[in-house]
């Protein structure tokens, strides 16, 4: 196993919170970290002991030691961003949401392809093992067939319009859709095994350019229904619930704390998984493994369930009429 050597492009919070996981990995080391100036750049190596610190994306992704680039910008410059470093033969790991809509991430994962590069989202819903062991569980048959599944995810978020705030900013393609309903999607395409809707509708709030709350229904082949619900600006429980025919499982989303099963008969069972202290390590963890085995499509988070969400998310945007500036 060789060391992977990342490169991290930004610095804000996200950025920060996986330069401290990576320095917890073996195998792994955080080589350098770019940003629009310098001064920033030095500032988050020195607090995060990297080595080397760049005033541009540009030098980040030209450096020949960098094995990955893990992209941390607002989703407005997601897609750039990973072109920039596709053209320096760069692998990839993109926080989510991994682009704005599903042809920029068709178009990465085409060019990755030709390359023959590795991209993923990065999205630690699918490598926490709670949530994995909640959703299997759920899944092995114990509950019947599967008819009806609700999932709520909402928060308020910062209302200041300032440059920090990406979450309220248009420009920065901000809103639930994208920061929560990849979270919530992700989990179906978990519990369906990739299978694909045959009908969504939906309802969505937009306010000051972004979605501030939406109602997703999605149907999908045997009578199985979706409902999830999204919200920026509301206090809500985060729930995850899925029915079967003869049992239900409920949980706390997207961690899968508190998971029960209650059967039909009035059996119940606890699904006890102690929760990990960092719900990052486990995905940083599967792209060295990947790297080191030469994979260019995760086994885990492939690059096509990434692209179907990414056409659910398309469709609910296009039901509401919402186009991100950047767009």
């Amino acid at each position: 196993m060789r060391t992977i050597r990342f490169g991290i492009l930004a610095t804000g919070d996200i950025a920060a919170r996986l330069a401290d996981t990576i320095a917890t990995v073996e195998n792994a080391e955080v080589l350098a970290v770019g940003s629009r100036t310098l001064e920033k750049a030095q500032a988050f190596a020195d607090a995060h002991n990297i080595e080397r610190a760049y005033g541009s994306y540009e030098e980040l992704c030209a450096d020949p030691d960098v094995d990955i680039i893990y992209v941390a910008t607002p989703h407005s410059h997601h897609y750039e961003n990973m072109l920039m470093c596709i053209e320096h033969n760069k692998n990839i790991l993109c926080e989510k949401s991994f682009t704005v809509n599903a042809d920029q991430a068709k178009d990465i994962a085409k060019r990755a392809k030709e390359k023959g590069l590795f991209v993923m989202e990065a999205l630690w819903v699918r490598f926490h093992e709670p949530t994995i062991h909640a959703i299997e569980t759920a899944k092995d048959g114990r509950l019947g067939d599967i008819r009806m599944v609700t999932v709520t995810f909402g928060r308020v978020s910062p209302d200041v319009r300032g440059e920090a705030d990406r979450y309220n900013r248009p420009a920065l393609a901000g809103g639930a859709i994208l920061d929560l309903g990849c979270y919530t999607t992700h989990a179906i395409e978990m519990l369906f095994n990739e299978e694909k809707p045959v009908k969504i509708l939906t309802s969505g709030t937009i306010e000051d350019g972004i979605d501030t709350q939406s109602s997703i229904i999605l149907e999908y082949p045997n009578h199985k229904t979706v409902t999830m619900m999204l919200a920026f600006r509301s206090y809500m429980t985060r729930h995850f619930t899925v029915n079967g025919s003869v049992g239900r499982m409920e949980a706390i989303f997207p961690t899968c704390m508190n998971a029960k099963i209650t059967m039909l008969s009035g059996e119940c069972e606890d699904i006890a998984l102690p929760q990990p202290e960092n719900n990052h390590k486990a995905e940083i963890v599967h792209v060295v493994d990947c790297l080191n085995k030469g994979l260019t499509n995760s086994p885990i988070c492939p690059i096509e369930s990434t692209i179907q969400v990414m056409e659910i998310l398309d469709e609910c945007r296009r039901q509401w009429g919402l186009v991100y500036p950047c767009e």
